[in-house]
């Protein structure tokens, strides 16, 4: 289904299944991952790294600190959004 599933203050590994899901980092650094469907990525404040599925995906790994993120869009179209100097792979401009 739908899902939204969230992180907290620990390192956390989040995703969601298949469907058109919102997953949402914490304070830690996390790893969110995105699977079957169109999902919504959002790092939080630490250094994160994003995995879109396949599906077009929105990535967001904005947090306002440059370099500590990662970001790799999945099959389909990914639309990708982060700081100067964070690694971002197969998103589309």
């Amino acid at each position: 289904g739908n899902d939204i599933v969230r992180g907290d203050r620990r390192a956390d590994r989040v995703g969601g299944g298949d469907g058109d899901d919102t997953v949402i980092g914490g304070l830690g650094p996390d790893f969110l991952y995105g699977s079957l469907g169109t999902d919504s990525l959002s790092a939080g404040g630490g250094a994160d790294h994003a995995l879109g599925g396949p599906g077009d995906d929105l990535i967001n790994a904005v947090d306002g600190v440059s370099g500590n993120d990662s970001v790799r869009g999945g099959i389909g179209v990914d639309t990708c959004a982060a700081d100067p100097g964070d690694v971002t792979k197969g998103c589309e401009p």
